[in-house]
């Protein structure tokens, strides 16, 4: 994926990738899944700052940072948003 500091670029075909996902699991799997890796990024956030050496790690972090931009790419293409960074404060 391509990334700029503020706001998201799709990459090569990824704008594929977003239809054919939304094709196959509809839209409310889509925003059921978005809650799902966002809940999965507050758990990691809550092990790092604890200190659990269970999963609480920065390698953690980032995995689930990951995850949670890649669904927020998905409802921008799916709800066509375009200028993310104008709502950016």
């Amino acid at each position: 994926m391509i990334m700029s500091i503020i706001g998201i670029s799709f990459a090569p075909g990824e704008k594929d990738l977003c239809m054919k996902a939304l094709k196959l699991q509809g839209l409310d799997n889509q925003l059921i899944t978005t809650i799902e890796e966002l809940g999965e990024l507050q758990g990691a956030i809550i092990r790092y700052m604890r200190g659990r050496d269970d999963g609480g790690s920065v390698s953690d972090l980032a995995e689930e940072i990951a995850d949670v931009l890649t669904m927020i790419n998905r409802l921008r293409y799916i709800f066509q948003i375009e200028n993310i960074d104008e709502k950016i404060k």
